[in-house]
């Protein structure tokens, strides 16, 4: 009975390895068939990668040849804008220059009739000074003669004589008084004169400083 039951139990251990042999013959063909699909995906899969690597590349390729274009374009329309720049720099800086010149040269003369205009303006207003001070002293001196006679005639002003003569003293009296007031208005229209010519001299001045 022993020998039976280890017949029994080898045959079944026969029987399962056999199952076992056939189940992982079976397991490595089906590994075999999935490890070839997924090689050929694998495949596949990199010949796609590779052609699209290669169409990046290309592109990669043209624009980056097509970028160059545009930066060579492009530093030549910065060199043509540089020249171009510097060319219209150069006459502005002449322009420049010429206008400085230009602007020396009416200040300069600005300042030569300033200072004839000036040197003028001190004559007249000296000679205006020295007939001012001529009709001061002739105003002086008649007044002075005025007042003289004026007291004699109150001195005398009790005679007949000097009654008759009192037309003769109120004539002198009102041409006397004509002469003063005439006199007076030749000083104020030479002040007004002195006035005008130094209020031109200071507007000519100021002139001058703001072309500066």
């Amino acid at each position: 009975m022993s020998e039976q039951l280890l017949k029994q139990i080898l045959n079944q251990f026969h029987q399962l390895n056999e199952k076992l042999v056939q189940g992982l013959d079976q397991l490595n063909q089906r590994l075999g068939r999935e490890t070839h699909q997924l090689n050929e995906k694998f495949d596949q899969l990199n010949q796609r990668l590779d052609h699209e690597i290669h169409q990046l590349n290309g592109k990669f390729d043209h624009l980056n040849q097509q970028l160059g274009r545009e930066i060579h374009q492009l530093n030549e329309k910065f060199d043509q804008l540089n020249q171009r720049l510097d060319h219209e720099i150069h006459q502005l800086n002449g322009k420049f220059d010429h206008l400085n010149q230009q602007l020396d040269r009416e200040t300069h003369q600005l300042n030569e009739k300033f200072d004839q205009l000036n040197q003028r303006l001190d004559h007249e207003i000296h000679q205006l000074n020295g007939k001012f001070d001529h009709l001061n002293q002739q105003l002086g001196r008649e007044i002075h003669q005025l007042n003289e006679r004026l007291d004699q005639v109150e001195n005398n002003m009790a005679t007949k004589e000097d009654v008759a003569d009192l037309p003769l003293i109120k004539r002198a009296v009102l041409d006397a008084s004509d002469s003063i007031k005439r006199l007076e208005e030749i000083q104020e229209n030479q002040q007004r004169i002195i006035d005008l010519l130094s209020a031109r001299s200071i507007q000519h001045e100021a002139e001058l400083k703001r072309i500066k």
